[in-house]
């Protein structure tokens, strides 16, 4: 957040950088939105793994690649919604940087064109002008993994999120390779949007800058079988806050429950785990009670005191199978408090009592009891006093 003014003090470098770019492809077909980018040489790439495999292992194997091309050395790439073009470039790469374009819509004007520049680092600097238009499915792209908001910085899993959105790959298939092996090169990217006088800056950094990943999840989106919801993507792929929020927003009362989510969720880590079972125990997910006993670890404390309280609240209302599950679950639990647990619950199937009833009778319960004591004992009070008022009358 710190460097915030120089993003906007670098803007007309940043314009000088790409301009070239822009003007070099201007001759491409006109298609709506196009992106131009000037990649500079291997040397360049050590710490962009991502656009380094791009360059020099995935590019090259296609049948447009130049024959006379070194994929080592700097190349030019132009692609539209159904056009790839590459070929050597003579743009003049600034000090510092590995990758260098533009997004343009159909008029290939620089006043309506997102300006980028990613670092050797992975570090990568956006412009985005108040003119520039992107596409209806790019926009709903964005908002479905909560990235169209302004000054909040935001982390996902390239991989995780390009994954949910291509579905299933077939394997050898080329654009599969594409969509599982770059994604995970990306790793984690992390952002911070803004507004500036003239337009909106963006910061960013992963394995292959910003552009790189942006442009393989909106692939994965177009070619996918699969169409996973905001809240499902946001879950699974978030890397900051928003995915315990996403989480909770999953079991709403006023959701129909997303038993599949939620029960992937318990393999993430403990305060996500410990959301995923809070929501499983409100919505009364009995059958889920033995995947939420193996979701117990000593090393999360957190969600083995849930697994703990799901099991206690739970129980009472399993079948027989459900029952015998989560026992041979907590016989074979990773945590010493819940294999404790099964102590009780299995001594009391032994005698042929109702375990949780006889493991765990509640404060309700327990109120119950004394009041209805409570009441005998006032009512042979009552008769009692009224024998003798009767005696004493006659």
């Amino acid at each position: 957040m710190k460097e915030k003014p120089q993003m906007t003090a670098s803007r007309s470098t940043l314009r000088r950088s790409t301009l070239a770019v822009l003007l070099a492809a201007s001759t491409a077909a006109a298609q709506s939105p196009r992106l131009h980018a000037a990649v500079a040489s291997s040397e360049h790439r050590s710490d962009v793994p991502a656009i380094a495999w791009l360059c020099e292992d995935y590019l090259p194997s296609l049948p447009t690649w130049p024959r006379d091309l070194d994929p080592l050395g700097p190349l030019s790439i132009t692609l539209t919604a159904d056009r790839l073009q590459i070929s050597p470039t003579a743009v003049a790469m600034p000090t510092g940087a590995v990758a260098v374009g533009v997004v343009t819509t159909d008029d290939d004007r620089p006043a309506s064109a997102i300006l980028w520049r990613c670092r050797r680092d992975g570090r990568e600097d956006w412009f985005v002008p108040d003119g520039f238009e992107p596409p209806e499915s790019a926009l709903k792209l964005l908002r479905s993994i909560g990235a169209d908001t302004l000054e909040r910085p935001r982390t996902l899993a390239i991989g995780v999120l390009a994954g949910h959105l291509s579905g299933c790959t077939v394997e050898g298939d080329q654009s599969a390779n594409l969509l599982r092996i770059c994604p995970s090169l990306c790793g984690d990217v992390s952002w911070l949007a803004w507004r500036a006088q003239e337009g909106i800056c963006l910061r960013g950094r992963s394995g292959g800058g910003v552009m790189l990943p942006l442009m393989l999840i909106m692939s994965a989106a177009a070619n996918g079988n699969s169409d996973p919801t905001a809240l499902q993507l946001r879950a699974f792929a978030a890397r900051d806050g928003d995915r315990h929020e996403a989480a909770r927003q999953l079991a709403r009362d006023d959701r129909e429950l997303d038993v599949e989510t939620l029960r992937a969720l318990l393999m993430g880590d403990d305060q996500l785990r410990l959301t995923a079972i809070r929501a499983l125990t409100r919505r009364s997910a009995v059958t889920e009670l033995p995947r939420i006993v193996e979701a117990a670890r000593q090393s999360l404390p957190w969600t083995t005191q849930a697994v703990r309280d799901a099991v206690l609240a739970l129980l009472p209302t399993a079948t027989p199978e459900v029952r015998r599950a989560t026992i041979a679950a907590l016989r074979e639990s990773r945590a010493q408090k819940i294999r404790d647990l099964q102590e009780e619950v299995t001594s009391a199937v032994a005698s042929g009592v109702d375990e949780p009833a006889a493991a765990h009778i509640g404060l309700r319960g327990r109120a119950i009891a004394v009041l209805l004591c409570s009441g005998f004992g006032l009512l042979g009070l009552w008769n009692r006093a009224r024998a003798r008022l009767r005696l004493v009358t006659t």
